[in-house]
């Protein structure tokens, strides 16, 4: 639907221990950390596999629904809910 929204991120190499998604007011912060015992002998680290963090801020009433891991790529579903309050409402026309 309109309200909904998707995040996807390619995330190949690490584990859902290894990311951590936290909402502080409207930000979104996503970040992947490398454990320290993964990296005892390693020879060549890809891209894929450096630590990264990425920020966004959301919209107003933005909610994160849920958060999926699979096949190297993190989904976060967003839902922008707003209250009935803060709906813009039709005003009906009187008919004189």
């Amino acid at each position: 639907s309109a309200n909904s929204h998707r995040i996807i991120i390619a995330v190949a190499g690490f584990s859902d221990a290894e990311i951590d998604i936290t909402l502080n007011e409207n930000v979104l912060t996503i970040k992947g950390e490398k454990s320290e015992e993964s990296e005892n002998n390693l020879v060549y680290r890809g891209i894929a596999k450096r630590n990264f963090r990425r920020e966004f801020v959301l919209a107003e009433y933005v909610e994160v629904k849920n958060a999926s891991l699979k096949d190297g790529m993190l989904t976060i579903e967003l839902e922008q809910r707003i209250p009935e309050e803060k709906q813009p409402k039709k005003i009906p026309l009187i008919k004189e």
